[in-house]
């Protein structure tokens, strides 16, 4: 006979492979809208500026919604928040093919980002509640499911447009695989007691005055903006400067994905010996190196080493940079992790709609280069941090 402990680590664990499927499936909405910005700006008539505009207006609801998602679940529960933004999500992938302007595509695609927002910054929260024991271990690997869900998607979407298959079909796909998740969720277990995540006016405060977490908070808008503009504009990159068909860019933007799982793997152990400032440095550097080579190649066999060059250097330092933010902050983690989240989101608003305007105005092999100006200065911030540490070490202050 089973005890009733035994039943809720059982109920825990199903419950935490539901939130496994929830970021498999909004991995797959988020990485999907790269091979489908060139058929959407085709049925629309966008030019490349307004395309960019996409981009920033799926992450000026991403914003917005997690903050707001934050105070909600403070004040409700964790659980009943990602139900609601799993409905949300749902009918906005629905209501976006139906659109019939680009302004009427901006604000569903910002629902979808806002929606995803809180997806994306409570679910994580959940599995660590779910999980109080072994709470690093279940929330790293959520990130492999995100990653797999990052990879099948753009594959899938790139041999259904090669099908002959309509674009908006993709959108009825997903909305209706977050409707039949949100289902399930209504059945998951609730929160654990005391563990709220959401956003509270003395964390707030605290945490703006604290020039470590600020710095975080920078360098997440930085490298936020450079992955998704890189991501973001790969097929449309590779389909009109290296003439790759929708199904060989679709599959470039896949393994790009498979790499970044396969980085978050291999740097999560490295976390165990080595100093995460030292590993931001590296990867940061790296990427910045990688990403200006990236507008500048020219042979087909050069893009796929790239790709998956880039994959690495970019797999773990979202990752490392929202822990090291949110150790600056222990006493308001909840409060950290969504301004964190949020910064991430600025910088997917601002930094692909730049990267437009330059593709416009100089080309798109520089837009595809410019993100390492960006990424040089979050490993130029990380080498002053470590500086600082050392110092501080010295005289007994930690930093």
């Amino acid at each position: 006979m089973t005890s009733p402990k035994e039943a809720m680590k059982m109920n825990n664990r199903v419950t935490t492979y539901l939130c496994f499927a929830i970021l498999f499936m909004f991995s797959i909405v988020l990485t999907m809208m790269s091979p489908l910005l060139p058929y959407i700006s085709q049925s629309f008539e966008l030019d490349i500026t307004r395309s960019g505009a996409i981009f920033s207006a799926n992450f000026i609801g991403f914003i917005i919604f997690t903050l707001a998602g934050g105070i909600i679940a403070d004040r409700l529960n964790k659980k009943k928040v990602i139900f609601i933004a799993l409905v949300g999500i749902s009918i906005s992938l629905a209501v976006l093919p139906l659109s019939n302007s680009f302004y009427g595509i901006c604000i569903a695609t910002a629902f979808i980002g806002g929606f995803g927002g809180v997806i994306e910054s409570l679910v994580s929260a959940w599995i660590g509640d779910l999980n109080i024991e072994r709470q690093s271990f279940y929330i790293n690997l959520s990130g492999v499911f995100f990653g797999l869900g990052a990879l099948v998607g753009p594959l899938l979407v790139g041999m259904a447009l090669s099908a002959g298959i309509h674009w908006s079909v993709c959108y009825y796909f997903t909305g209706g695989l977050a409707l039949l998740l949100a289902a399930a969720a209504w059945f998951g277990e609730a929160d654990a007691a005391g563990t709220s995540s959401g956003i509270n006016a003395a964390g707030l405060r605290s945490i703006l005055s604290n020039r470590r977490f600020l710095l975080a908070c920078f360098c997440m808008l930085l490298y936020t903006g450079s992955e998704i503009g890189s991501w973001g504009w790969m097929c449309t990159f590779l389909k009109d400067n290296m003439e790759f068909s929708i199904v060989k860019s679709s599959a470039a933007l896949g393994l790009f994905w498979a790499a970044m799982t396969v980085g978050r793997l291999i740097f999560g152990f490295m976390t165990l010996r080595f100093d995460t400032r030292a590993m931001i440095i590296a990867l940061a550097g790296a990427s910045a190196a990688i990403t200006l080579f990236s507008g500048l190649i020219q042979a087909e066999a050069a893009v796929w080493v790239v790709v998956v060059l880039m994959g690495l250097s970019y797999s773990a330092q979202w990752n490392l940079i929202l822990a090291f933010g949110g150790e600056s902050t222990k006493s308001s983690r909840g409060t950290a992790f969504a301004v964190l989240v949020a910064s991430g989101g600025l910088g997917g608003m601002i930094v692909p709609y730049a990267m437009g305007l330059l593709a416009k105005g100089f080309g798109m092999r520089l837009a595809m280069s410019s993100p390492a100006i960006l990424l040089l200065i979050v490993a130029l911030v990380f080498i002053r941090l470590k500086r600082m540490a050392v110092s501080s070490h010295r005289e007994g202050v930690s930093i």
